[in-house]
């Protein structure tokens, strides 16, 4: 992601977290983002490029596993106010969802400051 990060001249690098169990990410420095969304490609009516204006800063998505997370996690995570969303009618690999979130939220939002 740096190298990306310079290639393309931008000033905002975006982390990418190792990966956790959804109980774990949940817990995990949860009082520090604004915004929350976790990818579910059973919220069809729930795009996540339909949230972008509400987002608020910093902001974090849960990427979920192949076939993505069960209807179970999904509940679990909405009762603490994360909101799910689809990424839309394609599946996406694990490995390449959390670049399309990125690149979504770079192209309708433009530069990004972190602070």
């Amino acid at each position: 992601s740096i190298s990306a990060l310079k290639q393309s001249q931008q000033t905002f690098l975006p982390e990418i977290s190792q990966p956790l169990m959804l109980q774990d990410w949940l817990k995990n420095n949860a009082t520090e983002f604004k915004s929350s969304y976790i990818a579910s490609p059973t919220e069809i009516g729930n795009l996540f490029k339909d949230s972008i204006d509400s987002i608020q800063f910093p902001v974090r998505m849960a990427i979920g596993p192949e076939g993505g997370f069960s209807s179970e996690e999904v509940n679990i995570a909405r009762t603490q106010g994360i909101l799910p969303v689809s990424m839309g009618k394609r599946v996406l690999r694990a490995e390449t969802a959390g670049l399309v979130v990125a690149t979504v939220i770079f192209y309708e939002l433009g530069e990004i400051n972190s602070s």
